[in-house]
């Protein structure tokens, strides 16, 4: 194990320690029905995630500055989606006006659907390259060859090559002309009430070629699949899921969504641990929840 892993190690145990002591983990998994070791898990790589995205931060919109309700939606939505909390980039977290808002990413999009049996490949083509595809009896293929992979500037479309891993039909290719691509985001923005995702700005190319991944899943799931996550089919930034569990007060909710301080974590007192610990278990007991519903 090199230092790396060690300090890394270290703050995951004071991270875990943290949310144990003040009842974070008893919360999600009694409120939610998550599994506990679930929670663990994606607790601490989303509290690193969020932590080494602050500290990236260039415009000052930090992640640990959102309200609690937010954060604990996020980190909701995240356990929903069931994919890796860690830096694989599955997700995109945001600060929106002082509210956390998380977006699944294309190769979020690929990793829901190859959990449901679909395998996906696709990438951007662009001007100059050539893209050659045929028909067959086998299902569809294709070849693609680049002008030149270092300067790739304007974008002609799109290209999806869909399998299911069950065979029950044939691979298939879908193609999509920037035109299409544009279209699509602009339907995500209006459905969207004119809010587009901060990673149009940051990641415009990711973004078109999730809108064509999002294309393809429309017409494959329409006809092939049923019950599937409804997330395969959402436009952009999540909103609060249809049926969150009620919050009991504002306090509550700031307990479930702490802002995760490595320097504060580490000089909390044990004491003081457990008198918060004892606090919180009293309000998320249902025989004691009152009017602050």
């Amino acid at each position: 194990m090199n230092e790396l892993d060690i300090k890394d190690t270290t703050q995951s145990e004071i991270i875990l320690k943290f949310f144990d002591n003040n009842g974070i983990i008893k919360y999600f998994t009694e409120t939610f029905s998550f599994p506990e070791a679930y929670v663990k898990k994606n607790a601490v790589n989303f509290a690193l995630k969020v932590k080494n995205l602050d500290a990236q931060n260039k415009d000052g919109k930090l992640l640990q500055q959102c309200s609690p309700q937010s954060k604990e939606q996020a980190f909701v939505n995240l356990l929903s989606w069931d994919i890796p909390s860690d830096n694989r980039d599955f997700y995109y977290l945001y600060n929106v006006n002082g509210n956390m808002k998380i977006e699944l990413s294309y190769k979020g999009l690929i990793y829901i659907a190859s959990k449901n049996g679909i395998e996906l490949r696709g990438d951007l083509v662009f001007e100059g390259d050539e893209l050659e595809t045929k028909e067959t009896s086998n299902g569809d293929t294709y070849e693609i060859k680049r002008k030149n992979i270092f300067g790739r500037k304007k974008i002609d479309g799109a290209f999806v090559y869909a399998r299911f891993t069950n065979n029950i039909s044939t691979p298939k290719l879908y193609l999509y002309s920037f035109e299409e691509l544009e279209a699509s985001r602009q339907a995500g923005v209006r459905k969207m009430f004119n809010k587009e995702s901060p990673a149009w700005k940051s990641f415009p190319n990711s973004m078109y070629l999730k809108c064509a991944f999002r294309k393809a899943l429309g017409i494959i799931l329409s006809s092939n699949v049923n019950n599937v996550p409804n997330i395969l089919l959402d436009d952009e930034m999540q909103e609060p899921i249809s049926s969150p569990a009620p919050v009991s007060s504002l306090k509550t909710a700031d307990f479930a969504s702490q802002s995760f301080d490595m320097d504060e974590a580490e000089k909390v007192d044990e004491d003081f641990k457990q008198q918060q610990f004892a606090e919180l278990q009293k309000q998320f007991d249902c025989r004691n929840i009152n009017d602050e519903m």
